[in-house]
């Protein structure tokens, strides 16, 4: 004996059932793309913090250049799962995209992903992004800072895509 079919009697319900489920898969999808395009990229070492509490990774590949703007994706893993404590959800790496101008030797941090494991892996527990009508806001990199470190990194990588360019 075959079943009736509950929602044939409400075409709409069956519309919308649909399109949640649709919805659902792509956001699955989505999630998945992301965590996975982050843990796949190769991270190079930059400098670890004096306290020994966080290292700052970077990724050459990841570097655009725009005018004598650097656009770089950073990674910060923390030694300690560090909690927000406005939300209390804790996060054991991010992955920031930061502006770097090597012509004054300034940063700003413009998005940021928080995730739940180190070096960019397990879930994306929260992120961050700059305001559309907003301005970078730009620090400078002091000398002898991780900063200085981070700036450097970028910069250097940066000059060597515009020498093999040049070849």
């Amino acid at each position: 004996m075959r079943r009736a079919d509950p929602l044939a009697a409400f075409p709409i319900f069956r519309s919308v059932a649909n399109t949640l489920f649709a919805c659902m898969a792509l956001v699955i999808v989505w999630t998945t793309a992301d965590v996975r395009a982050a843990s796949a990229d190769v991270w190079d070492y930059i400098a670890t913090s004096k306290d020994g509490l966080v290292s700052f990774y970077g990724n050459h590949r990841g570097i655009a250049m725009h005018g004598a703007i650097r656009r770089a994706r950073l990674l910060y893993d923390y030694k300690e799962a560090q909690l927000d404590p406005d939300t209390l959800i804790a996060n054991r790496s991010t992955i920031a995209v930061t502006l770097v101008d090597c012509s004054n030797r300034t940063m700003a941090s413009i998005e940021g992903s928080d995730y739940s494991g180190p070096m960019g892996s397990g879930k994306i527990v929260s992120r961050s992004r700059q305001l559309p009508d907003a301005r970078p806001q730009y620090v400078p990199a002091k000398p002898g800072t991780v900063d200085d470190d981070v700036l450097n990194y970028v910069c250097s990588a940066a000059r060597g895509r515009q020498k093999s360019a040049a070849r």
